[in-house]
């Protein structure tokens, strides 16, 4: 797949994270849109599954937090609050 236009919408974001065996994440992760203009190839032994979903899917999601990692959680509340993203399109605001 090859990606362009890529842009840092997220250029801070960072979580903290405890696991269910006490495993504690502290992560600093920027987060990037961009633009894909061929089929996704995930490598199998790293991707058991994946679905392309439109962005009012993804903030449905976010209602799900057993569904999704609570990083996500909180990134998709970020992004609807600073950027604008309609199926796969987005526009810094």
């Amino acid at each position: 797949m090859t990606i362009d236009e890529a842009v840092c919408v997220l250029p801070d974001f960072r979580y903290r994270a405890v696991a269910a065996d006490g495993t504690v994440e502290n992560e600093t992760c920027p987060v990037f849109c961009a633009r894909a203009d061929d089929s996704m190839r995930p490598t199998p032994d790293e991707v058991m599954d994946y679905r392309w979903v439109t962005w009012l899917d993804v903030r449905g999601s976010a209602g799900l937090p057993w569904a999704i990692s609570q990083w996500a959680v909180e990134q998709i509340a970020l992004l609807d609050a600073s950027t604008s993203i309609d199926d796969g399109l987005y526009s810094s605001e």
